[in-house]
């Protein structure tokens, strides 16, 4: 989905002390970059967040195509 024409994704991560979903991005599929900006939560059941979050522009100035979750 899109809002405010910038491509956004949405997912559902767990709400556990020891558990965390990082998002990370890529233009290109080879180097990945985690999102510095916070993604919305847009429901809670108390055990899962839904999170939505835009794709941002990548440290080189060029505009992310590719999303992933990396769990920590």
């Amino acid at each position: 989905s899109q809002v405010t024409g910038v491509p956004t994704v949405t997912y559902g991560r767990r709400k556990a002390a020891d558990f965390a979903m990082i998002a990370e991005f890529s233009g290109n599929l080879l180097h990945w970059e985690p999102s510095l900006i916070a993604p919305t939560v847009v429901a809670d059941d108390g055990v899962v967040e839904t999170c939505v979050q835009g794709f941002p522009l990548l440290s080189t100035g060029a505009q992310s195509r590719y999303f992933r979750l990396k769990a920590q």
